[in-house]
Formats: structure tokens, sequence, C-alpha cells
């Protein structure tokens, strides 16, 4: 075995995670689908697909956009979701909550037939899959001969799913750990979980036990995650809260002339060893606050914010005029930094107002429940005109490049943009009645707009 080269190949897999924990942002919906089943939304931008165990094996999920950004997708009853980003070469495998069968496997890898060294049909390394519970972690493998002999006379072979830091520097050397299948030679070397800091005999070190099985044409490893936290160079990288890892799965030859020698090889693939459980949890009646309606010109837009101590999605946030059957949905804003563990802001888009009506029905699902709110007409209904009078416009909502604000009234005050924070990012000296904002210099995220005598507007800056 190359020890330098598996630790090089593996870890130009391990060198770009940086949307790791945006992909692995799950959130349930707080009620089931029309047809029954456990809704989710879930983080996911670029190439990438979902798993779960579906009829007993493990399936790829369809999801449907949500908002930019963002897709949704549902299970028919409450489990455990995995996914895949292609683009990060990136996989969190699906937990199960027991001993694994073959079919409770994510898929990990495949590998081309006849790229091994040597000829040897049960070296060639053809398709990996994996799993993990609360205390193991487990491997499968696929060869092309479909069994796994560990000797032929004096020739022994190994086969092994290894495991390594990510982010590491290959020209440190670090430490790579070994799930080793091969024959037992007293003392020497015989199947188990291994360090590896060399590469030969003397580069290993026994950590513990495997267990090991063949189903079918598939060679099944597992080792105790607990063997390898043992070990204090793997504790110190390992991170329980984020268990991240780079793997491969590798074939060897071993003699005792020439020690072990590497056979093949599968790709790297980063693996977050993190359980994402979906399941029917409403405990808590979400937290509504900020109703408001901003009026201009026959027109209303609609905004609250939301906050539920389940890290729940509502099903629907919509709102409609008196009896009219009419329904208008508020979506969340700012989708990139969009957190259902904090509070989140709902506005809906621009509509125009009936000629006469009384109140804005506002409707928030709640489980099996609606919670209503309601906004009355704030003219008299007494009044003949029945639109209320114009107020100040800031628009588009949301914004790119520039944001103007237009007012009926002269506006002669400065204008100010807050972050999340309640800090002052912009103070803009204005004189009119229509003013244009460049908004270059603003990140994308929420703001408010505070000008003198007016309600607080909120804005959503996008990516440019």
């Amino acid at each position: 075995m190359n020890k330098c080269l598996l630790v090089y190949v593996l870890l130009v897999f391990g060198a770009s995670l940086f949307a790791a924990r945006s992909f692995e942002m799950i959130y349930g919906m707080d009620a089931p689908t029309e047809a029954g089943d456990l809704g989710f939304i879930t983080r996911l931008e670029g190439d990438g697909v979902f798993y779960a165990s579906v009829d007993g094996e493990i399936q790829e999920l369809e999801l449907a956009e949500w908002i930019p950004g963002w897709k949704m997708g549902s299970l028919g009853t409450q489990g455990y979701l995995g996914f895949r980003s292609w683009g990060e070469a990136l996989i969190n495998p699906v937990f199960s909550s027991s001993v694994p069968e073959l079919a409770d496997f994510t898929y990990l890898v495949d590998d081309p037939a006849g790229d091994h060294l040597f000829p040897t049909a049960s070296l060639d390394i053809l398709a990996g899959r994996i799993s993990f519970t609360e205390e193991r972690l487990y491997f499968a493998m696929k060869v092309a001969s479909g069994t796994y002999p560990v000797s032929s006379g004096f020739t022994y072979y190994a086969y092994m799913p290894v495991i390594v830091e990510p982010f590491s520097d290959p020209q440190d050397d670090p430490t790579v750990y070994g799930l080793m299948y091969t024959v037992e030679v007293g003392s020497l070397i015989g199947p188990g979980l291994y360090k590896i800091s060399g590469s030969g005999f003397d580069g290993l070190s026994r950590l513990g036990d495997i267990e090991f099985s063949v189903q079918g044409q598939w060679l099944i490893l597992s080792c105790s995650i607990a063997d390898l936290l043992a070990d204090a160079d793997f504790a110190a990288w390992y991170d329980p809260d984020y268990p991240l890892c780079v793997t491969s799965l590798t074939t060897s030859r071993i003699t005792l002339v020439n020690g072990i020698q590497q056979a093949d090889m599968t790709d790297g693939v980063n693996v977050l060893l993190k359980a994402h459980h979906l399941q029917d949890q409403n405990e808590f009646a979400p937290q509504i606050s900020n109703i408001a309606a901003d009026y201009w010109q026959g027109q209303v837009q609609v905004s609250l914010d939301y906050q539920d101590m389940d890290a729940n999605v509502p099903r629907f946030v919509r709102f409609s005029f008196d009896d009219d059957p009419g329904l208008t949905e508020l979506w969340p804003q700012d989708p990139q930094t969009l957190d259902f563990t904090q509070l989140v802001s709902y506005q809906s888009p621009v509509v125009s107002l009936p000629e006469t009506w009384q109140k804005i029905n506002i409707e928030i699902s709640n489980g099996d429940e609606i919670q209503e709110f309601y906004l009355e007409n704030p003219v008299s209904n007494q009044d003949d005109l029945q639109i209320p009078s114009p107020q100040i416009r800031v628009y588009p909502n949301p914004a790119s490049d520039e944001l103007v604000i237009s007012s009926p009234k002269h506006i002669h005050t400065p204008i100010l943009i807050f972050n999340l924070k309640a800090q002052k990012v912009k103070s803009i000296p204005v004189s009119g009645t229509e003013i244009r904002i460049s908004l270059d210099d603003l990140a994308s995220g929420l703001y408010f707009v505070k000008i003198e005598a007016y309600p607080t507007k909120r804005i959503l800056v996008m990516p440019r």
C-alpha cells in the first residue's frame, strides 16, 4: 500500500466543503401534506439528491421547488433522511436505528471494472455502500468476482474501507484508519480495525475488532465508533456535533517479500455521519408578531414574523379579503439566511385591494389547527373612500442593485438603513418625492429602512 498516494487522493476530495453545513439544513412541515405524508424543506441549490428508506430499501426522493435555493419533499411515514451533493462529493448516509440489512445501505461510490493492478478479479472493486448506527459504522463493497478469498498459497489479500481526516494537508502525512478483512497470520495481521501510519507491517496498529460477513456478492464490514474515538489522534479531529470524514474503499495484495501492495482504490468521498430524523412533532404553537399591511394607491402588501420552538415550517401562511375565497400566500424573506430555529419574516406580493372591504383574514397552519388573525380596514366604514390613503412606497422588494423610495410628500430628512443587529449601515441625505438608492455596498440579507414620520419598511437584498 502506497500510503502517501492514498492520503493525497482522499484529501483532494476533502478540500471544498464550504456549503456542507447549509446543505444539511432540513426542517419538517408542521402538518401532513394533502396526501397525508410528512413534508420537509431543505437547503439545496446545487446538484444533489435526498434518500430515505421507502418500502424496505433506500430510495431517492423526488423534490420540488419551494423558494429560491430550497426544495420540498415528503415521506409516507416518519423516518431518517440522507443526502448527497454531487458537486462537493459529499454524502450523508441514511441513519439506521438497528443493525442494517444490505437494503438499508446508502449508495457510496462506483468504480470502473478492470482498473486493478493485479490479475485477480477479487481485487477489482466495482461498487460501495455505507450505513451507520449510533454505535457502529458499516461498509459494503462489491468486487468483480463476487467472492472474497483472503489467501492463495503464500499470497494474501485484504479488503479495506479507509477513513482519514478531512481538510488535512497530505504533506503532513496524516494517519489513515482502516477496517481490514484479510487472512489471520498469527500476531502479524488479521481481520480488525487498524491505525495505519506507515507502508509496511510495522505501520499497522490494531485498535479493535471488526464484524464481517458476505451477503450475496457483497462483503459487509463494520467497526465500533467507540474504538475509533478511543484513539487520541482520531478523537482530536473528529467532531461529534459535525462528524465529517473522508473515506475510500481499497483492496491489497500482501506477500512476505513485498509487504502490502495496493491493488485497487475507489475515489474518495466526504461522508457526514449525522442522523436527520423526520417526525411529526408539534408541541409548541408558533409565535406570530409584527403583523402589518403596507398600503399604496389601491394596493397592499402583508407581512409578519413567525417563530416556532419546534423549528417547524408552516404548511401555509396566507390571507384573503372578507369572504372572498381567493387566497394570497406569504413567503419567507432572505432565503440565503433562512433558519426556522429563529424568527422568520414572511411577506406577500403586492396585490390590489377590492373596491370595498372590511378586513384582511390571515391564516397560519399549526398542525391540524389554523391560527387566524385579522386586520381591519383603517378607513372608517362610514367614509365613501374605502381605499386607505397613500403612504410611502419602497420597491422593488426583494431588491438587488437599486432601491426606489416614492412618497406623496416631499422627503427632506435622511433615509436610514439598519441591519438585523440594529446597526446603522447607511445614512442617505435626500430631498424629493422619489429617491433612488444604490445597494452595491450592501451584502445580501434582510434590512430595515427608516424614514422620519413613516413606518419602518423591511427590504430583502438579494445576491447579485
